[in-house]
C-alpha cells in the first residue's frame, strides 16, 4: 500500500510561504509519495519549463509520484499537453483531471450531469487520450458526477488509446452525494472498480468538502477498505487534507488507515 501526500495540503496553512522544495523534502523524509498540485499559487512560475530540471531533482527518491492538473474550472488542450509533457519528464503517473479539464462543463461537486456527452465531447477526449498515449502516461478522471464518469468511459470504450484513461475516486467528493446513494463512496468504488487507478482520501460530514483526516467525518472507512480488499488495486492512496499542520494530519491519517 503506497501512501502519498498532495502538495495542495500545504497551500492553505502556509499560503505564500509554501516553498515547494521544503514541502517535497518533508514529504520524502516522512516516507510518503507525492502528488504535485500544479496550480501552485505560492509561486505560479514554479512548474514552467525552465524549472523542470530543478523539479525533477526535488522529486528524486520519492516512492511514488503523480500530478494534479491546474485545469479545474476550464479546458485548454495546450495547457493539458504541457502538463503531460511535465509528467512524462518527471515520471509522474497518473495526471489527475476533473470533468472540466476534459471540456465537460459540470462542477466537481454536482450530483448529476444534466446533458449527454456529444460526438464533439468524444472527439475532444479522444485527442486527450492520444496525447497521453504518445507520452506513455495515464490521465485519471476524478469525480465529478457518477453519470458523467460513466458516460466518459462509455463514449471512449472503443478508442484505441482507452487504456490510458482511468478513474480517480475522491472519497470526500463522493460522500457529499449521500442524498442520492445509501453509501455514495462505496457506490463510486463499485461502479468504477475495473477502471480505478488512483484514490484521493479525506473525510467530511456529507455536506461540505471539508478535507478532514479520515475518521473525523462520517465516511464508513472499514466498509471502503473491505471493498477494496477484493480488488486488485495497486495504485496510490493520496491524502488530500486541509486539517491543521500538514505533516501531523498526514501521520494521523496514515495511522488511522
Amino acid at each position: 500500500m503506497c501512501f502519498s501526500l498532495s502538495t495542495w495540503n500545504y497551500l492553505k496553512p502556509l499560503a505564500a510561504a509554501a516553498d515547494l522544495a521544503t514541502v517535497l523534502d518533508e514529504i520524502r523524509e516522512s516516507g510518503f509519495g507525492a502528488e504535485l498540485w500544479l496550480d501552485w499559487t505560492a509561486a505560479p512560475q514554479v512548474f514552467e519549463r525552465p524549472r523542470w530540471p530543478e523539479i525533477r531533482k526535488l522529486c528524486s527518491g520519492l516512492p511514488a509520484l503523480s500530478a494534479h492538473t491546474r485545469l479545474i474550472k476550464y479546458f485548454s488542450l495546450e495547457t493539458l499537453c504541457e502538463e503531460m509533457n511535465l509528467c512524462a519528464y518527471l515520471g509522474a503517473d497518473p495526471l489527475v483531471c476533473h470533468p472540466r479539464s476534459f471540456g465537460i462543463d459540470v462542477s466537481t461537486w454536482a450530483p448529476k450531469g444534466k446533458r449527454k456527452l456529444t460526438a464533439e465531447d468524444r472527439s475532444r477526449i479522444g485527442v486527450i487520450l492520444k496525447q497521453a498515449c504518445d507520452r506513455s502516461l495515464r490521465v485519471a478522471l476524478e469525480n465529478g458526477p457518477l453519470n458523467v464518469l460513466t458516460q466518459v468511459l462509455e463514449v471512449t470504450a472503443d478508442h484505441p488509446t482507452f487504456d490510458h484513461l482511468g478513474i480517480c475516486i475522491d472519497t470526500g467528493h463522493a460522500h457529499m452525494h449521500s442524498g442520492l446513494y445509501e453509501s455514495p463512496t462505496l457506490e463510486y468504488i463499485r461502479s468504477f472498480r475495473d477502471h480505478l487507478v488512483h484514490l484521493h482520501l479525506h473525510d467530511n460530514q456529507g455536506l461540505e468538502d471539508d478535507h478532514l483526516v479520515p475518521g473525523l467525518g462520517t465516511i464508513d472507512w472499514p466498509a471502503i477498505f473491505a471493498e477494496l480488499a477484493g480488488y486488485e488495486y495497486n495504485g496510490q492512496y493520496v491524502f488530500e487534507l486541509a486539517a491543521g499542520d500538514p505533516q501531523d494530519s498526514a501521520e494521523r491519517a496514515r495511522n488511522y488507515i
